[in-house]
């Protein structure tokens, strides 16, 4: 991956981690997987959002990680 579509993919996914989080929408991860927790949130909206989750898994793990050592990605 270039260094610009990296960039773009990172800005993707904490674009999409940000908008989750507004919607109450808990987003964690096992250091493999993302692990959702969408409580009240219609169906539709969780297809999608696990489907954008997986696109860009490699890259909201490695943001969740960076927030969870403290490093704030």
């Amino acid at each position: 991956m270039t260094g610009t579509s990296a960039s773009k993919a990172h800005c993707e996914a904490m674009l999409i981690l940000r908008q989750a989080q507004a919607l109450g929408i808990g987003i964690a991860t096992d250091g493999v997987e993302v692990i959702t927790v969408a409580p009240g949130v219609p169906l539709e909206l969780s297809n999608w959002l696990h489907v954008e989750l997986a696109k860009r898994s490699r890259e909201v793990i490695a943001i969740i990680e960076a927030e969870n050592a403290g490093d704030g990605a």
